[in-house]
């Protein structure tokens, strides 16, 4: 917000970038989420957002035009016109088509997202911040041997389907590897292997029930000021520490 150069045009809301009045036109910003990007190597969080861009005078039916023809790529009326015509077709022939049902999904995001108030804004950002913190290496992470790693659930499965495969081939021992640079073997025997998994699986059950709560917590809260003391980072179970021979 400090770093706004539109201050004089801009509309903030619960700490995000709502609205730039570029005189003939407006542009709303909607569906903020915070993602984290690599730039020069670094990992910089960032928060992304769809803008839909208006013709002034303003009124929602003219946003959610303007934001259909944005993200089906439609240049003019005409296209837009054409467009409607065929899902009318669509709509005709099956009342379930997919593309019938992804525009009316999409419109209705559009325009709830456009007339809803500061509250629903601050709920929005704040569980964003909660599925942000929940991919961090503030909870996805785990320590072997003093190496911080971690693997998501379907590298666990494929972990645990490799070491059932070698007992089953009689072996004693399974590699396992680091995620990231340095990438390094770490070479345990398979019982071992089967028990940091069982480990690590009840770890990643409890931290997601964590994420779930605080989800639900926020959802439940009926200030703006509330929403945005909502601690984040509280209650997650503490971080696997093992250590191997």
């Amino acid at each position: 917000m400090d770093e706004d150069i539109n201050k004089n045009k801009s509309t903030w809301r619960n700490g995000v970038y709502f609205k730039l009045d570029e005189g003939k036109f407006e542009t709303y910003f909607i569906g903020h989420k915070q993602a984290t990007i690599l730039e020069d190597e670094t990992e910089k969080n960032i928060t992304e957002a769809f803008p839909v861009r208006v013709s002034k005078p303003y009124s929602v039916d003219k946003a959610v035009a303007s934001a259909v023809m944005s993200a089906y790529n439609l240049h003019s009326s005409e296209d837009y016109n054409i467009f409607l015509g065929n899902l009318a077709n669509k709509f005709r022939s099956d009342s379930n088509d997919a593309d019938v049902l992804a525009y009316d999904k999409f419109t209705e995001w559009v325009r709830s997202s456009l007339e809803c108030d500061e509250l629903t804004v601050a709920r929005q950002r704040k569980i964003s911040e909660i599925d942000l913190y929940d991919k961090s290496k503030a909870v996805e992470e785990f320590y072997l041997n003093g190496i911080g790693m971690w693997y998501k659930a379907d590298k666990r499965t494929t972990i645990r389907n490799l070491v059932e495969s070698s007992v089953k081939e009689g072996r004693n021992e399974v590699t396992l590897w680091t995620e990231e640079e340095p990438i390094l073997p770490i070479t345990v025997s398979c019982d071992l292997a089967l028990d940091l998994l069982a480990k690590l699986e009840v770890y990643a059950g409890d931290a997601l029930a964590v994420t779930q709560r605080k989800k639900a917590e926020v959802q439940a809260l009926q200030s703006v000021e509330e929403i945005n003391a909502y601690d984040i980072t509280s209650g997650y179970p503490e971080k696997l520490n093992l250590q191997i021979s």
